[in-house]
């Protein structure tokens, strides 16, 4: 579906000579990550509006879209399974940051954040085959990860001394990427 609509998008702008045939393969793509990303950032609003924590929500994709871009990990085949394990996740971050108590949470915070530290000192950056990264990418993007890995588990750590529930999210956010890196 989303192919289809990037196809009739790009259809229309050469029709009316906006683009040129050239041209035709570089817009469809765009279009696809564009229309992906809307559909992924409706996901996750409207299952923070579900489980009223919109601004959970929020938080949990800016951070996921930061860290997957820098850190890299498993890419599905196809939009429609990636926008699938997207949803997945999400509810299940979200399900975790509103229904499980911080006081229950103290054996998972540490196994978590333990299994994040260890995911993205041994393997990240994970490179996608259709965006490969030449050893200047690779360097700087580990780089970058690892001072992210450190930064991010200490804010974890100080969330969890302070009992927010945004330890909760920020541990479960940190397992799925980690996940993610460990499947490639």
């Amino acid at each position: 579906m989303i192919s289809y609509l990037s196809r009739c998008m790009v259809g229309i702008l050469l029709k009316n000579k906006i683009i040129q045939e050239y041209q035709i393969k570089i817009y469809i793509y765009g279009f696809e990550v564009f229309i992906s990303s809307c559909i992924t950032f409706l996901i996750t609003i409207l299952s923070g509006v579900i489980l009223n924590c919109v601004l959970a929500s929020l938080v949990y994709f800016i951070t996921f879209a930061v860290l997957r871009q820098i850190c890299g990990g498993y890419h599905a085949k196809s939009y429609w399974s990636c926008n699938i394990l997207f949803m997945i996740s999400t509810i299940f971050v979200l399900l975790f940051f509103r229904y499980i108590p911080i006081v229950a949470f103290e054996i998972p915070h540490y196994i978590f954040i333990t299994l994040w530290v260890m995911c993205v000192f041994a393997y990240a950056p994970i490179e996608n085959e259709n965006k490969p990264l030449n050893n200047h990418q690779k360097a700087l993007f580990r780089k970058i990860s690892r001072f992210l890995c450190i930064i991010l588990t200490l804010i974890s750590c100080l969330f969890y001394i302070l009992k927010t529930p945004y330890a909760i999210l920020f541990d479960t956010t940190l397992l799925v990427i980690s996940l993610a890196i460990l499947v490639v």
